[in-house]
């Protein structure tokens, strides 16, 4: 094929594309079959546009091509081009019996010759070099592009961040209503992008969502908190809105009268959340989870309610590590409070400089009691836990050894010896341990904010009949004797 049969293919193939977009616009079939077939059509016109396209650059670049492209433009025109001679067929004998002439075929219609003249290829050399002569005209939008599962990867991954675990099955009210308004808000502001996402990834967005606003919803009825009826209700009609106008498929628990499938919301949700894990791995390579999108105040506010109802240590660092890298200081006193009772859980270098602030927050309140008479005031004269402190041999682990505060201590309870062991590297920790079993010390007291959570978990491991570990959260006598009253007690108990 020339280059003169090509551009005659290839505006034919144009004319057959626009034929095809106006078929497509007049009976347009939104289903997801009809989509399918739209697009695999597409892509064949496409491909075969860009077959041609490429034989005619090809041919473009061809010196033959091009001499005889430069003699054609400098010489008389060319005469037109003309049809191909019909192939003559041979006569066929007359069978002898007379058999129904076949139904003839449907007329083609078939684009007319085009006249190679030297205003012709004058044209088509203008078109090849202003980038014109595969696309002159853009065919006509057929409708947006269907979205990519792939685009899907970072709203799956906010969601799985941001929603985390359901609340346990007695939550306070408050915690209830800070969940309440914090997962409503993180809904409303992400319809309108799961609406523009692939239909399996909002389908499990949904669905997961769905399940989480009843779990919310049952957890309000069981308490009586009124308060989280409305923004709940809000939450589920405009979910069902969003089914409805996205069409991702049926989501079970949009309906009043739904009940759970898998005994409640909570698996329910479960389940959802497995299908999402699912959809994700699909999409392709992931990227970190991004943190939740919420502003400094309102991060420690959810995580304050959290704590209280009973966050896990490992779930607290990374929530603090994740509120110090939005820019709030590690001496923002709301931080240094909420992480102070468990301070010998916040390891890794991130979280130092809280370390650090509580360490020195604790010293400060050690260091403001005054000593002597003072110190002895600091108990009552009744208290009943002396005869477990008088005469008693104690060492105390974590931070610089203060002898002036070890003497303190010594006299306001009572201590036989007070030993303030300096340093808490491994070896000493062993050695105490083993001074722990074989009942030469009475009672160890850790000062939690001066000792990793190895260094705890290693000394309370130990199972003495003779010596008790107590923790308290510094070394100021009022610090020690709640941490005596608790543990002691406890003992008793």
């Amino acid at each position: 094929m020339n280059i003169l049969e090509l551009l005659q293919a290839a505006r034919a193939a144009e004319d057959h594309w626009r034929a095809v977009n106006r078929q497509v616009l007049n009976t347009l079939d939104l289903s997801p079959a009809g989509r399918e077939a739209r697009t695999e059509a597409e892509e064949g016109l496409r491909t075969a546009l860009q077959a041609l396209g490429a034989s005619l650059l090809r041919q473009a670049g061809d010196p033959r091509f091009r001499t005889a492209f430069e003699a054609a433009l400098s010489g008389p025109p060319p005469a037109p081009l003309a049809p191909p001679a019909p192939t003559p067929v041979e006569p066929a004998a007359a069978p002898p019996t007379a058999a129904p002439e076949p139904a003839a075929p449907p007329t083609v219609a078939v684009a007319a010759p085009v006249a190679i003249t030297a205003t012709v290829l004058q044209n088509l050399s203008h078109e090849m070099t202003s980038g014109r002569a595969i696309a002159r005209t853009p065919p006509i939008p057929v409708g947006p592009p269907e979205p990519r599962l792939e685009d899907a990867v970072g709203a799956l991954q906010e969601a799985l961040t941001t929603l985390g675990e359901p609340l346990a099955a007695d939550p306070t009210a408050s915690v209830l209503s800070g969940e309440v308004t914090r997962i409503c808000a993180y809904l409303h502001a992400s319809l309108p992008v799961w609406a523009e996402l692939a239909p399996r990834a909002n389908f499990v967005l949904t669905g997961w969502m769905t399940a989480r606003l009843r779990h919310l919803q049952t957890l309000a009825e069981r308490l009586g908190l009124e308060s989280a009826e409305t923004p709940l209700a809000t939450g589920i009609r405009r979910l069902s809105a969003h089914s409805k106008d996205t069409q991702p498929g049926f989501i079970y628990g949009l309906g009043l009268g739904h009940q759970p499938q898998h005994g409640d919301w909570v698996a329910d949700a479960a389940e959802w959340r497995t299908q999402l894990l699912r959809v994700l791995a699909d999409a392709g390579p992931t990227q970190a989870p991004a943190a939740a999108v919420l502003n400094p105040d309102d991060a420690i506010r959810v995580l304050t309610e959290r704590v209280r109802a009973g966050l896990e240590a490992t779930a607290l660092s990374a929530e603090l590590k994740a509120i110090l890298k939005m820019g709030v200081p590690a001496t923002d006193k709301r931080l240094v409070n909420l992480a102070r009772p468990h301070v010998d859980a916040l390891d890794g270098s991130t979280l130092a400089p809280l370390r650090k602030a509580i360490r020195e927050l604790v010293e400060a309140e050690s260091e403001a009691e005054e000593g002597g008479e003072a110190a002895r005031n600091a108990l009552p004269v009744d208290w009943p836990l002396f005869p477990e402190t008088r005469d008693r041999v104690v060492v105390i682990v974590g931070g610089d050894p203060r002898p002036e505060r070890a003497a303190r201590l010594q006299t306001a309870f009572g201590f036989r010896e007070v030993e303030w062991m300096e340093g808490n590297t491994t070896r000493k920790v062993d050695s105490l341990r083993e001074r722990m079993k074989s009942g030469t010390i009475d009672l160890v007291i850790v000062l939690r904010a001066f000792n990793s959570h190895k260094v705890s978990d290693a000394i309370f491991g130990v199972k003495s009949p003779v010596c008790l570990a107590v923790l308290a959260d510094g070394y100021g006598v009022t610090q020690v004797r709640l941490g005596l009253e608790r543990f002691l007690v406890r003992a008793a108990a």
